[in-house]
């Protein structure tokens, strides 16, 4: 759907790669796990040694599929912006001092980068940059993508939420529904002093795709 409104909008795709590498087989490979998701998380699935012999295999080649389409995605930064500044003295034009992590380090800590300029990105967010020289192209991946690194724990009702990035899943009955990346325990974060903030961002994503 959003592909189709970007040729509606005749809007470029911030990942030029999509337009290539995201095609109809790439597509049917993702949807070709729904049943296998479907018949674990339902308790479905009784498998033979043969049977897990041969899924392992077959799952192997499709994931290599899928990983090979999605390698270019190493060229991008993902980052979460941890704090914004604005740094004015007198008679100078106000710039923005960024503090930012960068996600995807190959070190197991995040790094943390510095960048000053006049231009701004979101506060608290996760931003997939192409280069973090500079904050004037990225894509904001709030609300679907976010980090509870930053969150201060300063009350008793934030005892459950647990630092990690976390994708979103779903959106039930007005709340949002996510998933932790090392996090294995379901996390209610509706808590997060920012929530609020993401469900408004939810609900304005969900306006332009419909719309």
């Amino acid at each position: 759907m959003s592909g189709k409104i970007y040729e509606e909008q005749k809007v470029e795709w911030f990942l030029p790669e999509i337009t290539t590498e995201f095609d109809n087989k790439f597509y049917a490979s993702l949807d070709f796990w729904v049943p296998e998701r479907n018949e674990i998380g339902h308790y479905q699935i009784n498998l033979t040694q043969e049977d897990i012999e041969k899924r392992c295999v077959e799952y192997e080649e499709k994931l290599t599929f899928i990983l090979k389409k999605i390698a270019f995605l190493v060229k991008y930064k993902l980052v979460s912006v941890r704090d914004i500044k604005v740094i004015k003295p007198k008679n100078v034009e106000a710039v923005f001092h960024h503090t930012i992590d960068l996600l995807n380090s190959s070190d197991s800590d995040f790094k943390a980068k510095e960048i000053e300029e006049k231009n701004f990105a979101e506060s608290r967010c996760v931003l997939l940059m192409k280069t973090i020289k500079s904050i004037d192209d990225y894509l904001n991946l709030s609300p679907l993508v976010i980090d509870t690194s930053s969150e201060i724990i300063d009350s008793k009702e934030k005892f459950d939420i647990k630092k990690d990035i976390f994708l979103f899943t779903k959106h039930r009955s007005g709340h949002l529904m996510y998933v932790g990346t090392e996090v294995t325990e379901k996390c209610d974060l509706r808590t997060l002093s920012n929530y609020q903030n993401l469900v408004n961002e939810y609900n304005d994503l969900i306006k332009v795709i419909t719309n």
